[in-house]
């Protein structure tokens, strides 16, 4: 199962930027079923309806049980001044859960991978259509989505960074 989170409607040109990729791909992969969640306001002419649902956003609470339930995230960005300052946050909620993604670039994503985190970012449509396929394997989806986990527990949690904060603040230090 794929899956989109969305949170806001400015996301609605993010998704849109993938649409080919995904649409051909899904005609491709008959087993594959697309869950978008959250405020999107795009038509989706391109992807075979009868597997693609469409849920409402999901509270802070409960992203859990979805997550845990998904076997790729996708997390599309168009470059733009906005995007180029996100979070790596939809990254780091799924491989808390074991869940790999595939994300579009962005400084805070390339700052992950630069840490060692199997972050799977896509440059163009070619590599979306690519990384689609090749998450098909499931030994590989399990492997991205544990490195991923075990990468959020040293880099992605408050709690392994309280020590060098603290520091810092003593100090009045940068860590």
């Amino acid at each position: 199962m794929l899956r989109y989170f969305s949170g806001s409607p400015s996301h609605d040109l993010d998704f849109a930027s993938i649409l080919a990729p995904l649409s051909e791909f899904m005609k491709k992969c008959p087993e594959v079923t697309l869950e978008l969640f959250g405020p999107l306001r795009l038509a989706i002419p391109g992807l075979p309806q009868a597997r693609v649902r469409w849920l409402p956003k999901v509270s802070y609470d409960h992203l859990p049980k979805h997550l845990g339930s998904t076997w790729v995230n996708l997390a599309p960005l168009v470059p733009n001044d906005f995007n180029d300052c996100k979070s790596a946050i939809k990254f780091l909620e799924s491989a808390a859960f074991v869940c790999p993604t595939l994300a579009s670039k962005n400084d805070d994503l390339l700052r992950h991978q630069e840490l060692g985190a199997p972050v799977v970012l896509c440059d163009d449509e070619q590599d979306w259509y690519r990384q689609l396929h090749l998450m098909l394997d499931l030994d590989r989806r399990c492997d991205i989505g544990g490195k991923a986990m075990n990468h959020v527990a040293a880099h992605g949690m408050a709690s392994s960074h309280v020590t060098s904060w603290l520091h810092a603040l003593d100090l009045g230090e940068s860590p």
